[in-house]
């Protein structure tokens, strides 16, 4: 959210115009990218003058960090949402490959101002992965390890599983969100959730 608030206003009214430029800025800037962004644009896109932006934000990075904290926020919630409604172990892994490839499809400029980080503040989105990495992986370690205790899943090194099992899923997703691909969503979501958790081999066959 925006973090200035200009004096002589209504509460709500300066946090919502707080939140139109945020909304804005993540529509200009998962089009544009970071550097070729001119705050000009969202102002017009708004209707309100370049300078008012600079009431709620000190400076374009700023704006620009912001909005990647902000996507990444929304798509905790979708995590939250997907998952409170699941009950068993399986059922919560497919709920957070669920949520992640529904963000990645349905907030297609949420997700694209994350990717665009990295080529932008590349210091800043390898924190930014280590963050939300630490955040997830802490969730995905306990579902992990009721399974192991109910017998759903096999024993394994849960920390090391879950480092694999979040970096497939996110190449997973970086694929199919740049190679833009066609048909249902939930297909992609199944196929992708019973690979990860399967894999290729027959029950009966082992390495």
């Amino acid at each position: 959210m925006a973090q200035a608030r200009p004096r002589g206003r209504p509460k709500l009214d300066t946090e919502k115009r707080g939140n139109e430029i945020l909304i804005e800025a993540v529509n200009v800037f998962s089009k544009n990218g970071y550097r070729t962004t001119d705050l000009q644009e969202i102002a017009d896109n708004l209707g309100i003058a370049k300078g008012t932006i600079y009431l709620y934000f000190t400076s374009k990075e700023q704006l620009f960090q912001t909005a990647v904290d902000y996507s990444i926020a929304r798509l905790a919630e979708r995590i939250e949402a997907e998952v409170i409604n699941a009950d068993s172990p399986l059922d919560k892994i497919k709920a957070i490959v669920r949520a992640h490839m529904k963000f990645f499809s349905e907030e297609y400029a949420l997700a694209e101002i994350i990717a665009r980080e990295r080529g932008d503040f590349k210091d800043r989105a390898e924190k930014t992965y280590l963050r939300v990495f630490s955040e997830n992986s802490e969730r995905i370690e306990d579902i992990i390890r009721e399974g192991i205790k109910e017998g759903t899943f096999r024993k394994v090194n849960v920390k090391r599983a879950t480092e694999i099992l979040a970096n497939l899923l996110t190449g997973t997703i970086y694929t199919y969100m740049f190679a833009k691909k066609n048909g249902s969503l939930n297909g992609a979501i199944d196929t992708t959730t019973d690979i990860l958790l399967n894999g290729l081999l027959n029950e009966r066959d082992g390495l």
